[in-house]
């Protein structure tokens, strides 16, 4: 049998075909495009002296001989040593037969054992070569899975074949019928028997050794979720700590082999060790203390070869190419690789602890995150996670997990409400930094802690939660002290201090302000973007005669301190009534940017009202905004007027306790809203008589002015501007009146007289008065700071048509008696008899004989019968009506009328009476008399008829 029929049958039909050969220290690697050339060459170096071999795999490139370059594989392959054995690998454990005749004893016994067939055998000059040939070449990743499980069941089977051989797709074998000179002597390299085995499809193969191809698989696998991810991230292992285990017999064997016979290692056992060095964190340092002593050793190919490793490698691999050690190890099926014995968490270095975090609202936005050192024991991984020190018997320490994410305390706060708290800064995974106050009550508590940490989105071990807790307080309560916590954001009781936020603003300083429970959620409403000169822009942007009524709204920004300044008075509303383009919404959030971010501190229609109220106690003094009240009922709109200006939220009881909670200090502000309604017509749909909510609002129709499509591109960039600066200029205009607060106080009421006088206002307008003063004061001192630069005269001049319009509209919704009663008629036309009175029958004493004498004895023919009920009747002739009370004092109260009143009236203006009438009286109907009021309505039947 000729060589070219050999190979033809062993390799691969595309790609490059290599050949190796040496003698000495002469190396010679080449690559050629096809058999023919490759066994031309083989037999020119045979000749030449050297030693010859072939590669079994063919390769994609011509570049390097590596098991990633291969690109076909067409048959199984073992090499089997034969010899006696040095001293060097008897040292090493090493074992092999002793005569080929005992090795192909054994491969015989190996294939009756495995079902394998026969394979074509070489005689490689000391030991044997065999093949197993595949019909078709297969990829490197199809034959890598059957190749490991050869290698396993020889060692299985304890076969003694070269480990390093079976399940290298870049392995080299001798040429046949070339030489083996590898010790002096020129050896033969021959085809046993010449036979030449038939090729077997691969699956045959499959089928027969019972490949699973899982086994293929030999680096530790990469795909994680988000959370294994931040995890294993905090991970980082030693192989000096690697090495140190392994000194004391509690590392790898494999490992301690790989480091002390560098010189005779194989290459893919070496490989799988430079697995593990490569993916430690010295591991610049450990790839070449495991390669130096290899006689051919290259740094730069070490890196290289190092830098091709994608993980470290299983222990299996190692166990498949140096079998029947791993058995033995202390760690076998508990590890699943030797990196594992160098594993240790690395500490976040002050450096890791600045985070950037983006705001999950707005992913543009991104900010500087300072996560504080943990109290020891406790430490924070290098990307994040809690982790804890604890003994661990002669290995000293050792490393849990008490929580996956970033979970710290923040600061110590005494709450009036619950007392001693802290503040818990949470980091999620997809939910941004939350943070919330927890009472040391809850901390101390398993269950308590349960709840509230659950509550929070923070699951785990709670026994390890509490333990962690107490070291951060403990901590606390020796290195810092507790900060008061304002419950409210806006003035102080003594009017030295002003809180927005996180911050305390006072005359000279600015102090940090630890939110409370109360202030918590509203805390991230008051940041701060872009510049003062960007805010001062933007705000020039009303400077135009047209948008006084928006001047006027921004400026109640500012006015809003000022409203804590009137006795007795919590608030006044402003509403602003107009559809779509008349730039409601965007001067609303003009107005909060003076203080914070226009989207967060701008109250929507969604919110609920109990929302709506919260934010106006937990703001105080600041301004609230309510954007689109069109859907709200008319009863809302009327109980949230009444509640906004009286000051404060409804009692309501704790959850945990029977008991009210506490009442904060009531409100002193300017609020906002709009709509595409007035407020005045939502309320008349409600109730006859509005006046009196009237009087604790403000409101104004406003027109579109911007009509334009060119000025599309100014309003556009202009609501742009307004949320890329604000929170810059309020601290400024509240620094300057905290430094001058006795003149600004004496300013806003020289302002309200000036109001006052030329609006001929009253103390029923009292709201009004407050209000529009405030504003204007507010616009007053902005301009003096430069803020804005408003024409302050053209505003008052403003606002005295403002007052003007909303006393008009008062005088036209006051409801008279007349009026009151003309609709509760009509409302009920249809339950009220309409008849005709007539004389006394008992004046005649012929038709009193007949009749049984007196009015109820004369039948009178209705003009209109009731349909439903009876609740009146009207006696048409001389205009009387008489009307029972029970039904009249229902509808009152239902349209919150005053019923006492409207009786008043009714004696007062129409001639009333309360007496007891027979309401069927001229009809066959024989009811009782009944409480009724009686007046002149003077009424025709086109009078009331809907």
């Amino acid at each position: 049998m000729d060589t070219g029929t050999f190979l033809r049958r062993a390799l691969g039909d595309e790609g490059h075909y290599c050949l190796f050969a040496y003698f000495g220290n002469k190396l010679i690697q080449k690559f050629y495009p096809d058999i023919e050339t490759l066994i031309q060459q083989a037999q020119e170096k045979d000749k030449e002296g050297l030693n010859a071999f072939f590669s079994l795999g063919t390769f994609e490139t011509d570049q390097n001989r590596t098991a990633a370059n291969v690109h076909q594989v067409r048959s199984l392959f073992i090499d089997v040593d034969c010899g006696e054995l040095s001293e060097e690998e008897i040292a090493e454990g090493k074992r092999k037969y002793a005569t080929q005749a005992e090795a192909l004893s054994k491969l015989k016994e190996f294939c009756k054992d495995t079902g394998m067939p026969r394979p074509t055998v070489v005689n490689s000059g000391y030991g044997i070569h065999a093949y197993w040939f595949f019909t078709d070449p297969v990829s490197r990743e199809e034959w890598l899975p059957l190749a490991k499980r050869l290698k396993k069941l020889s060692a299985d089977k304890d076969f003694l074949i070269d480990p390093s051989v079976t399940a290298d797709a870049a392995r080299i074998l001798r040429v046949p019928l070339t030489h083996n000179y590898k010790y002096g002597t020129s050896k033969p390299v021959t085809i046993l028997g010449d036979f030449l085995s038939e090729p077997l499809p691969i699956q045959q193969y499959v089928d027969i050794i019972g490949v699973d191809f899982l086994d293929g698989v030999k680096e530790v696998p990469k795909e994680y979720n988000a959370i294994q991810s931040a995890l294993i991230g905090n991970y980082e292992s030693s192989f000096r700590m690697i090495l140190e285990k392994t000194m004391k017999g509690e590392g790898c064997a494999q490992i301690g082999h790989i480091v002390a016979n560098q010189a005779a290692c194989s290459e893919p056992l070496w490989r799988a060790g430079l697995s593990i060095a490569r993916h430690c964190g010295d591991g610049d340092v450990a790839i070449h203390k495991i390669s130096y002593k290899y006689p051919a050793y290259s740094a730069s190919e070490t890196e290289t070869k190092a830098d091709a490793i994608k993980g470290p490698y299983r222990c299996e691999t190692f166990d498949l190419e140096r079998p029947n050690v791993c058995k033995d190890c202390p760690h076998h099926n508990k590890i699943s690789s030797p990196i594992t014995l160098g594993r240790y968490v690395k500490e976040a270095t002050p450096e890791d602890n600045i985070i950037v975090v983006t705001d999950v609202t707005k992913p543009s936005v991104t900010h500087e995150v300072r996560v504080p050192d943990y109290p020891k024991p406790y430490f924070r991984g290098v990307t994040g996670g809690v982790y804890v020190r604890v003994p661990n018997g002669e290995e000293g320490v050792k490393e849990e997990l008490t929580y996956r994410n970033d979970l710290y305390i923040v600061r110590r706060i005494i709450d009036v409400e619950e007392g001693e708290c802290v503040l818990v800064r949470h980091h999620t995974e997809n939910d941004g930094i939350k943070e919330f106050i927890l009472p040391l009550r809850q901390a101390t508590s398993k269950e308590e802690l349960r709840k509230r940490f659950s509550g929070e989105g923070v699951v785990g071990d709670y026994q390890k939660f509490m333990k962690y807790l107490e070291s951060w307080i403990v901590e606390l309560q020796a290195t810092t002290k507790a900060q008061n916590a304002m419950r409210q954001f806006g003035w102080d009781k003594e009017h030295i201090s002003f809180t927005v936020g996180d911050k305390r603003i006072y005359a000279d300083r600015t102090e940090s302000n630890p939110p409370c429970a109360n202030t918590l959620g509203r805390v991230q409403d008051f940041g701060s973007k872009g510049t003062l000169e960007g805010w001062k822009e933007m705000a020039e942007f009303y400077n135009k005669d047209k948008l006084i009524m928006h001047q006027f709204a921004l400026c109640r920004g500012f006015g809003s301190v000022f409203m804590e300044f009137f006795e007795g008075l919590a608030s006044c509303l402003f509403h602003i009534d107009g559809g779509t383009g008349v730039g409601k919404t965007t001067v609303m959030r003009a107005q909060v940017s003076i203080w914070g971010d226009p989207l967060k501190c701008l109250a929507i229609e969604q919110d609920t009202d109990f929302s709506k109220l919260n934010r106006y106690q937990v703001y105080h003094s600041l301004p609230v905004c309510m954007d689109e009240m069109t859907n709200t009922t008319p009863q809302a709109v009327s109980h949230l007027v009444y509640q906004i200006t009286q000051g404060r939220e409804r009692d309501r009881m704790k959850q945990s306790a029977n008991q009210n909670r506490m009442i904060e200090e009531y409100w002193s502000l300017l609020g906002t809203s709009t709509a595409n309604a007035t407020l005045s017509d939502k309320l008349l749909a409600g109730k006859q008589d509005a006046s009196a909510e009237q009087q604790r609002f403000l409101e104004w129709k406003a027109v579109p002015v911007f009509k334009k499509s060119s000025n599309k591109q100014d309003t556009d960039a202009f609501g742009a501007s307004v949320l890329a600066n604000y929170g810059v200029a309020g601290p400024v205009f509240i620094k300057y009146v905290l430094n001058n607060i006795n003149s600004c106080v004496e300013l806003l009421k020289q302002t309200q007289r000036r109001i006052d006088e030329a609006a001929e206002l009253t103390a029923q307008n009292r709201y009004w008065s407050a209000d529009t003063a405030s504003t204007l004061t507010g616009c007053i001192i902005a301009k003096r700071l430069g803020l804005i630069n408003y024409d302050v005269e053209k505003m008052f001049n403003w606002i005295l048509e403002l007052l003007e319009y909303n006393k008009n509209t008062i005088d036209e919704m006051s409801s008279s008696v007349f009026q009151v009663i003309t609709e509760y008629i009509t409302e009920h036309w249809s339950s009220i008899l309409h008849i005709k009175s007539t004389d006394d029958l008992r004046k005649n004493p012929i038709d009193s004989e007949v009749h049984g004498g007196g009015l109820d004895a004369l039948l009178v023919e209705p003009t209109k019968n009731p349909a439903t009920r009876l609740i009146g009747r009207y006696e048409t002739d001389i205009g009387r009506a008489y009307l029972m009370l029970q039904p009249l004092r229902e509808w009152c109260v239902s349209r919150q009328v005053d019923f006492t009143g409207l009786l008043d009236s009714l004696k007062k203006d129409m001639n009333g009476k309360r007496e007891k009438k027979r309401l069927g009286s001229g009809t066959l109907l024989r009811l009782s008399s009944v409480w009724v009021i009686s007046f002149d309505a003077n009424l025709s039947e086109e009078d009331v008829r809907p």
